[in-house]
């Protein structure tokens, strides 16, 4: 998976949201739980997710309210948004569907 900062507060998760490929994930999102402003997340090219890749954003989520900061999505995708619901963490993403 390539993380790319497209600019200082907006990461691209990839197209594998995956304990594989957390790592990466991992250190981008760590520098950016410290940024002033909302962190966006391009979560567009996701196709693949696990328990793992949500656990990340979760945590992520979490630390970044923690510190009085915000998590914007930026067209998360269909794979993104039901696996998140089928966890049961589509709300405490941000991710629910507010007519559904």
């Amino acid at each position: 998976m390539t993380i790319s900062e497209q600019h200082a507060e907006s990461l691209s998760l990839g197209s594998d949201l995956s304990v594989r490929t957390a790592g990466g994930l991992r250190d981008q999102l760590l520098h950016s739980l410290s940024m002033m402003g909302p962190v966006t997340l391009d979560g567009a090219e996701v196709a693949r997710v696990d328990a793992g890749g949500l656990q990340l954003l979760v945590a992520f989520c979490r630390d970044r309210a923690a510190a009085g900061g915000t998590v914007a999505w930026l067209a998360p995708s269909a794979a993104l948004i039901e696996a998140a619901r089928l966890a049961g963490l589509a709300e405490t993403l941000g991710l629910s569907d507010p007519t559904g």
